[in-house]
């Protein structure tokens, strides 16, 4: 126990710290790995209690299937004559938490691609990120009316 909560503990700041470094490799895979550390720290400053309510939320269904399976199993041990009960319902509830993580899995990521984005938008407007990183050219567009300008917008 006085390993296994501060380790837990480390391990959640850890995943909240980090949990942009998938979505920044993704957008621009140029930018070194110590860079796009930097950069998700930055910018998940102000969106870490919101990460750790979008992943809350979106286990609750798992928890709920290991929480079932837990006491299927313990009234297995408990009672000798369905040992095989016990077995055949940690099968199910394991089929069970795959098929939630089927449904769940998509709607977690794309609440983090979402708060992702709202994230990278606030790190530009802080200067976290400079104008060269995460280059999109749909961003500028050349009009050539105003002398060959770069204007953003459409």
């Amino acid at each position: 126990m006085f390993i296994g909560v501060p380790l837990a503990i480390l391990t959640l700041i850890l995943t909240l710290y980090l949990n942009f470094v998938i979505y920044i490799l993704a957008d621009d895979p140029s930018i070194p790995f110590y860079r796009v550390l930097k950069i998700s720290g930055q910018a998940s400053s102000g969106y870490k209690l919101t990460m750790f309510v979008i992943n809350l939320i979106c286990n609750i269904p798992r928890f709920i299937c290991v929480v079932v399976s837990f006491f299927i199993i313990m009234n297995g041990i408990i009672n000798e004559d369905s040992v095989l009960i016990a077995l055949i319902g940690l099968l199910l509830s394991s089929l069970a938490t795959l098929i939630v993580q089927f449904f769940v899995r998509p709607f977690n990521d794309a609440a983090i691609a979402c708060a992702f984005e709202d994230a990278k938008l606030t790190a530009k407007n802080m200067g976290y990120i400079s104008a060269f990183e995460f280059y999109d050219p749909e961003d500028q567009i050349d009009n050539f009316d105003d002398g060959g300008m770069k204007t953003f917008g459409c």
